[in-house]
């Protein structure tokens, strides 16, 4: 509701600013790029709004998961470089302000390869304008070190995320500042890829320690970099220690977030994984329920991930040795993955499979085997004929 009042308020400023640049009463029509009336001071102005209400959109979309919002933001940031490139030239620093928040827009919608481009121009003109002690600098270099770490391109990641550490040392008072946290954990996750696990362990205590110095105990950033440690243990197998990190997070979580925050469903997610290898069949059920229950409540009944919970709770039950209840969870399950992804899907496929699996030990042999085909034909399909999945099947 914050971001619907300040963009209703930002675009009538905008629309009296186009007024006032244009000197012209239509003030719906582009008359920012038609009008040679427009004043460089006002054109200025109206590219300045039209990054903020690009930021304003950006946010929104963020918070609401809203594609079309994010559309928006990009036609305000794209309009707003037009402007300035025209107004103040194409390498002045508000140029790589906008060009930084496109990056930022691309990476939204996951494309790493557009938002490199452009945060790897901003950083050239901050660099150049801006020195490379300013924040600003080291903010993009942060960006950019993200979108390559998405790529695979660890080498030069770290190299920017170590590059922003310099600059924030240098700017921050100490280390305890919650954006140090933040590109030590990305360090952490590098030398975790690269299997550096002693360094990466370190790397993400120094980032905790940093996290809740700077924002206490009790803040959405501290839950998430608990879960990430516990990532990091659970791949390590040590599910002691993940299984700590987690109920940690959790408890952070469900103090400062919405009931049915997405961040509550992956870690009771994470918990239930953790309980159900170690065979706690009661508590891994107790975790899943939970996850489904805000799933359902917040994506609505038909959502993939929905499909994704009632798939392993029906696994559990089948752990359990309770197959009727198996069959009814994943034969929903199968159901939903139907209707959202298609009959193609190698999510249906694993569905088909449990559920032929469980006939097939109740000696239903007929349908199993129809099940089976099916699978191994989706499989085939999408995977080749020489995958161990097929084989499998």
């Amino acid at each position: 509701e914050t971001y619907k009042v300040a963009l209703a308020k930002a675009e009538r400023i905008a629309m009296l600013e186009k007024a006032g640049a244009a000197k012209s009463e239509d003030v719906m029509g582009d008359v920012v790029s038609d009008s040679a009336a427009a004043t460089v001071t006002g054109r200025a102005l109206v590219a300045s709004t039209l990054n903020s209400l690009g930021v304003l959109h950006y946010h929104a979309s963020s918070s609401a998961s809203d594609e079309s919002t994010s559309s928006v933001a990009m036609d305000h940031f794209d309009r707003a470089l037009d402007l300035r490139k025209t107004v103040l030239g194409p390498r002045h620093e508000d140029v790589a302000t906008v060009l930084n928040n496109i990056g930022r827009v691309h990476v939204q919608k996951d494309r790493f390869d557009d938002a490199l481009e452009y945060y790897e121009e901003a950083l050239s003109i901050r660099r150049e304008r801006l020195g490379r002690d300013s924040l600003d600098y080291a903010a993009t270099a942060f960006n950019a070190g993200q979108s390559l770490h998405q790529r695979g391109e660890l080498d030069r990641a770290l190299e920017l995320y170590r590059e922003f550490l310099r600059v924030a040392q240098l700017r921050f008072a100490g280390t305890d500042h919650r954006d140090v946290a933040v590109v030590l954990s990305g360090i952490a996750q590098i030398h975790q890829e690269r299997g550096e696990h002693t360094e990466a362990l370190a790397l993400y205590e120094r980032s905790l320690k940093a996290g809740r110095a700077a924002l206490g105990e009790y803040h959405s950033e501290v839950a998430m970099l608990l879960n990430r440690i516990g990532n990091f243990h659970f791949e390590r197998d040590d599910l002691d220690a993940a299984l700590r990190c987690y109920q940690e997070g959790l408890e952070i979580e469900r103090r400062v977030l919405d009931a049915d925050h997405p961040n509550i469903v992956v870690t009771l997610s994470n918990l239930g994984e953790i309980h159900r290898q170690r065979s706690e069949w009661d508590d891994a059920f107790k975790m899943y329920k939970e996850a489904l229950e805000l799933q359902r409540r917040r994506l609505g009944e038909n959502h993939p991930d929905v499909a994704s919970t009632l798939n392993t709770l029906g696994l559990i039950h089948d752990q359990k040795g309770d197959s009727c209840a198996a069959l009814k969870c994943l034969q929903d399950a199968l159901l939903l993955r139907r209707a959202a992804l298609g009959n193609d899907h190698l999510d249906v496929s694993a569905t088909l499979t449990y559920v032929g699996t469980i006939l097939y030990r109740r000696n239903v042999l007929g349908v199993a085997m129809d099940l089976f085909s099916e699978s191994l034909r989706i499989r085939r399909a999408s995977l080749g004929p020489d995958h161990r999945d097929v084989a499998f099947t």
